[in-house]
């Protein structure tokens, strides 16, 4: 940094990291509410510095702070000190270029901190996507504390839009080397039943991660909300499940044998041929004795 008896501002020895400028600046009403504010409740956030190489004699330039230093500039904070190093009143912290992504590190100090809509913030995404298309959603959303499939979701938007280059393969947090797209799956012969209950169970595990992510942003009042909506939910499931168990008992049991039906009686047959009373022989005593 070079000397000077006239005062200077900040930006005139500090060089700034490209980084840096992936979020836009305050205007002038906002930086000044911000170094009022600094000026009554100190600096809650440290400046930080990146370092391209050895502390001792590398490249240092600012990654994370701007705001900061022109609001307390604008309110006439010390910024700088006589020698034109930053004064000892300013809070500030250095990385190693080598040691952590500038770019990474700027997006998950600011993503959550600042008022972004889902498009900024998109695109915030997809500007770190496309410098490592190859690295995976998960160890993306792990450097940078969002969540993978909120990642995925940017990573499909910038390939459609061009922003991001499609790749054949990805690496994992592991170094392993994964496929970007899994092969289509062939046509299952499976029966309709479990294709069903295939697609059912792949919307409830969407479902529960989108309702997992809300559950973040939720306060105490709403999470106690949510659940007491669960807790119906419940009750009305095992109501359901309760009365399909009942029809179900009774459809199964076989239905009752119907009585057999009594034996036709035939009438008493005669063993005379049908022939008359009045035409009958009457045994004679000799017809008794030889049967005897």
């Amino acid at each position: 940094m070079t000397t000077s008896s006239k005062p200077r501002s900040w930006r005139d020895v500090l060089p700034i990291h490209p980084a840096a400028e992936l979020f836009p600046m305050m205007d002038a009403d906002e930086l000044k509410a911000l170094g009022e504010d600094i000026r009554k409740n100190k600096q809650q956030h440290d400046v930080v510095l990146v370092c391209d190489g050895e502390f001792a004699n590398g490249r240092w330039s600012l990654i994370d702070g701007r705001n900061r230093l022109d609001a307390m500039e604008m309110v006439g904070l010390p910024v700088l000190d006589k020698d034109g190093f930053l004064d000892d009143g300013v809070r500030w912290c250095a990385i190693k270029a080598a040691q952590c992504d500038p770019y990474a590190y700027v997006i998950s100090a600011n993503i959550h901190r600042r008022h972004l809509n889902v498009e900024q913030r998109q695109n915030l995404l997809i500007e770190l996507i496309a410098r490592s298309p190859t690295k995976s959603d998960r160890q993306i959303g792990k450097d940078i504390g969002v969540d993978h499939k909120t990642i995925a979701r940017a990573r499909t938007k910038g390939e459609d839009v061009g922003r991001i280059p499609h790749v054949e393969t990805r690496t994992d947090s592991k170094g392993r080397q994964q496929r970007a797209h899994k092969p289509p799956t062939p046509p299952s012969t499976a029966p309709k039943a479990t294709l069903i209950e295939a697609v059912f169970d792949k919307c409830v595990a969407a479902v529960t991660d989108d309702i997992a992510e809300a559950v973040d942003q939720l306060d105490d009042v709403g999470c106690v909300r949510l659940l007491e909506h669960l807790q119906s939910i419940i009750k009305m499931l095992l109501v359901t499940a309760n009365k399909r168990a009942v029809e179900s008992i009774f459809a199964d049991e076989p239905p009752k044998a119907a009585s057999p039906a009594p034996p036709a009686t035939k009438p008493p047959q005669s063993d005379d041929g049908g022939i008359p009373e009045f035409l009958r022989r009457r045994p004679s005593p000799s017809d008794a004795e030889a049967a005897g």
